[in-house]
Order: structure tokens, then sequence, then C-alpha cells
């Protein structure tokens, strides 16, 4: 299964790194060292290439589930997102805070 690299901004404006098996409509899990605490709002952005690419596919979500360690379904330790909301594609990390005071 191909993970793609994400980042993860926290409501605190921190910038985290992870990486996604499953990408849905409705929910995205991401696979990081760093765990978000359930409840709190995330904003996700999908890294296109390998070296420091823009970041595509803006999305919003509640942080709902946590999986402390590596499961039966060979998830490493991450937690799960409820997606709230798609946003095109936005540029630099200005704009990401712009978008999260703004919701």
């Amino acid at each position: 299964m191909r993970h793609r690299k994400l980042l993860v901004w926290a409501e605190d404006g921190s910038c985290h790194e992870g990486k996604t098996p499953y990408i849905g409509n409705a929910t995205i899990f991401v696979e990081s060292t760093w765990m978000a605490s359930i409840g709190s709002d995330v904003t996700i952005s999908l890294v296109p290439g390998e070296e420091n690419s823009v970041g595509q596919e803006l999305v919003r979500g509640k942080v709902v589930w946590h999986c402390p360690q590596d499961d039966e379904f060979k998830n490493e330790a991450g937690f799960g997102i409820l997606v709230q909301e798609h946003r095109p594609q936005l540029v630099g990390p200005d704009t990401l805070s712009g978008l999260k005071e703004g919701a």
C-alpha cells in the first residue's frame, strides 16, 4: 500500500509531518509520531512530491480517534480525522494561519 506524505497543522499553529495509507471522503488516518488530542481541530495538506513541494488538497477536520501503537490493519501509530471541510489549494503558512483563524 502506498503512503502519501502530509503536513498537519495543530490548533496552536505548529506543523507536524505524517503519512496516510487512506484518504476517504469522510475520514483520514494519519500515521505520525506526534499525537493530536482527540477533539482538536487540525488542518491537513497533502505533499505531492519527495522534495519541499507546495501542499495540495487542503482539508480541515477534527481528531476523533487514536491508534497509540501499530495495529492488526498494518497501520502505524497515529490518529483518525473526521473531515469537516475541503478547501482548494492554498500556498504558504500565512495563508494557512489565515484559514485557521477565519474558520
